[in-house]
């Protein structure tokens, strides 16, 4: 199942880039355009990390460029960290992840707000210190993890709710589930209950014997974070206002083409809704 909806964003986002990258002249309609969303917040471990860390912090940046009113392609930067566990005795307080994605995004628009509904695919880059836990109110290591670091692939799929708050400037929230999709980071583990007995006590030199095995875990968190996005449009003027030109150009009832208008003519006089500054806007 994870692997049809990764194909899917991929053709999704390939389509989506060529039809507007590098697809022709005149590719950016009125409602075409570019914006950048910046924001923070907090992480919550999933699954298996869930037994070493706790909740952290993130921040992050997303450039979009706007297809139309209701789809865009979004590339995001994150950085994310996690708090360890007060039982651990790590050589760093926190567990780190650094990603950049990327993948489509449909948004729906309910009067004064919109809903935008995504899925990305990239590649993170996880930090894991070295470090050792123990057995509860004992000094019995149970756990050893050592320095880790790993590049993996990554699927990002969420909710990211915005409102309007001035012209060109929206409040953002980002509902972000991240799953880390092939390697896992890989610790040592033993499991001494063979060494307690019926009434709770634990025979140290029974524990002391019990060989580590091999572990692995898993690496997913669900983000929320709050942010602001601005809307930018330099990228589409000229392309914009060479449709504008052409547009202009109505046959007469000759059927001959006028000549473009020179630049002491008054645009607005064969224009009327030109955009200030040749600038393209797009709905909220």
């Amino acid at each position: 199942m994870k692997k049809n909806l990764l194909i899917i964003i991929f053709f999704i986002s390939t389509h989506i880039y060529t039809q507007n990258f590098i697809g022709g002249k005149n590719n950016y309609s009125i409602n075409s355009g570019f914006s950048i969303d910046v924001f923070g917040g907090v992480n919550n471990p999933i699954n298996d990390i869930k037994s070493f860390v706790k909740k952290g912090n993130s921040a992050g940046i997303t450039f979009r460029k706007i297809i139309n009113n209701n789809l865009s392609l979004d590339i995001t930067g994150n950085y994310s960290s996690f708090s360890v566990k007060e039982e651990l005795n790590l050589s760093s307080n926190n567990w780190s992840s650094s990603s950049i994605s990327i993948g489509p995004q449909y948004k729906l628009k309910f009067l004064f707000l919109s809903l935008g509904l995504y899925g990305k695919i990239g590649f993170s880059f996880l930090s894991v210190p070295k470090g050792e836990s123990y057995f509860p109110d004992t000094k019995i290591i149970i756990n050893k993890f050592e320095n880790v670091n790993l590049t993996s692939p990554e699927s990002h799929f969420g909710i990211n709710v915005s409102v309007k708050v001035l012209e060109g400037i929206k409040l953002v929230g980002n509902f972000d589930y991240s799953n880390n999709l092939s390697n896992k980071v890989e610790y040592l583990n033993r499991d001494i209950s063979s060494a307690i007995n019926e009434k709770g006590r634990i025979n140290y030199d029974v524990a002391d014997q019990i060989p580590f095995e091999n572990r692995s875990l898993g690496f997913s968190a669900m983000n929320i974070s709050i942010g602001i996005s601005f809307d930018i449009c330099g990228a589409c003027t000229n392309s914009y206002s060479q449709g504008l030109s052409n547009s202009s150009r109505i046959q007469n009832p000759n059927g001959e083409t006028p000549p473009l208008p020179t630049q002491a003519q008054d645009w607005n006089s064969t224009r009327s809704n030109k955009t200030e500054k040749g600038c393209p806007k797009h709905e909220d």
